[in-house]
């Protein structure tokens, strides 16, 4: 569980590092915020590991909605999450979320990284 929660860390921080915009920021800092939820014991650590899926699949939403298509990994990465479990079969849902921050990385990179600044967001100091 501790590489899990490793890797949540590791992808809140690199998402929080290559979005711009009020709306996406937000969510990659509720992103960090999560992970670190979830280093509590048990079960404290529940909030901030369904917490984190939910914020993996706004952020996805707040990107395809900003003509970034790579968002959908990250909201199909939020919908299978919550069906990790390292007591059973279910670890393998591990491999698709993996796969999918993989897919936000080539696909962050690929657009230019971190996100262009924006006119709008210039003028309110949020742009890249």
């Amino acid at each position: 569980m501790q590489a899990l929660i490793l890797g949540m860390l590791l992808t809140a921080v690199a998402a929080w590092a290559t979005v711009a915009g009020r709306g996406p920021l937000r969510a990659a800092r509720t992103l960090v915020a999560c992970a670190l939820i979830a280093l509590l014991p048990w079960p404290l650590l529940v909030p901030g590991f369904y917490g984190y899926a939910l914020s993996t699949m706004v952020l996805g939403i707040l990107l395809v909605g900003r003509g970034r298509p790579v968002g959908l990994a990250l909201v199909l990465a939020g919908l299978l999450l919550p069906a990790f479990n390292t007591e059973s079969d279910s670890a393998i849902a591990a491999v698709p979320v993996g796969l999918a921050w993989i897919v936000f990385a080539i696909g962050m990179w690929r657009s230019g990284w971190p996100e262009p600044a924006t006119p709008a967001s210039v003028a309110t100091g949020a742009g890249g």
